[in-house]
């Protein structure tokens, strides 16, 4: 399911990049996910980049669905890292 995630990041990215080139490095983002798979929200964390570009991870991460987890809810953090 994250690797589906992956181009949405991307396109974040490059769209931020074109703003400040300089951004790059380590984030995440995490992920409270609902019994029936839906998220319920979504955080992106990361030092040194812009909050256009952290609202549009969030963005793509609550667009997404999970199969239902196990015990009724889950928690996910998905690590990235950004490169030009």
């Amino acid at each position: 399911m994250v690797a589906s995630m992956r181009p949405g990041f991307r396109r974040c990215y490059e769209r931020s990049l074109a703003s400040n080139p300089n951004q790059g490095g380590a984030l995440r983002v995490t992920v409270r996910i609902g019994p029936s798979g839906e998220v319920l929200s979504a955080t992106a964390t990361g030092s040194g980049y812009s909050s256009s570009l952290l609202e549009c991870l969030e963005g793509r991460a609550r667009k997404s669905r999970f199969p239902p987890p196990e015990g009724g809810a889950a928690v996910i953090v998905i690590p990235l890292t950004l490169l030009p």
